[in-house]
């Protein structure tokens, strides 16, 4: 279980940092 947890914060992070990316894009 503890694996999956890490793997699946992992994910997360990683639409967080899709995002942010999406987000500087729009502003140039």
């Amino acid at each position: 279980p503890e694996q999956s947890q890490q793997t699946h914060e992992l994910s997360h992070v990683q639409d967080i940092q899709k995002g942010l990316q999406q987000s500087v894009q729009a502003l140039n």
